[in-house]
């Protein structure tokens, strides 16, 4: 492997989107700035797809899925079902990046009410926001985002309700970024 190659490592990622007040909302998770891959950015729960994932036969779905309860309970404290998750995209980091990752993107609804539980090492903070708020803190550069964040915000924002994005998402293919 020539020197400036850097391996693309499986991941998964979880938009997590409840209905407050008759709007929407997303969970971000506001990674630590000493944290080498997306610190100081607000992001969607998730990570790495651990050896440990692939417990099914080595079906990378399934181990996407696992992987995303996983690290959504990790990072947030939040208990989720691989069962409930609709693929919506898959991003791959750019080659020019230090680190790389090819992500599956899933989306949920969470209205369960247990409160969100963040390590303060990797995860610093979260926030439940409106699509449309979120969108207004990147823009006036109050919240660091990487780009799959930004664009999924701008998705759901173009939806009513969470289960219309839902709707929407599980009646396409998943949309897929590569550079």
């Amino acid at each position: 492997m020539p020197e400036n190659d850097v391996p693309i490592r499986p991941a998964a990622t979880v938009i997590l989107l409840r209905e407050h007040r008759g709007q929407i909302e997303v969970l971000l998770l506001h990674r630590n700035r000493e944290v080498v891959f997306g610190g100081d950015h607000w992001v969607f729960p998730g990570g790495r797809i651990d050896e440990e994932d692939y417990r099914h036969d080595d079906d990378h779905e399934i181990a996407a899925r696992v992987a995303a309860v996983r690290e959504t309970h990790e990072e947030a404290g939040l208990l989720i079902e691989a069962g409930t998750l609709t693929a919506v995209s898959h991003w791959v980091t750019p080659s020019w990046s230090p680190k790389r990752y090819d992500t599956a993107f899933y989306v949920t609804t969470y209205q369960r009410g247990e409160q969100v539980i963040v390590d303060g090492s990797e995860i610093v903070a979260h926030q439940w926001l409106r699509p449309r708020l979120a969108i207004e803190h990147y823009d006036r550069g109050k919240k660091k985002m990487m780009p799959p964040t930004i664009h999924t915000l701008h998705e759901i924002a173009r939806h009513d309700s969470a289960m219309d994005y839902i709707a929407m998402c599980a009646n396409r293919l998943p949309e897929v970024f590569d550079d």
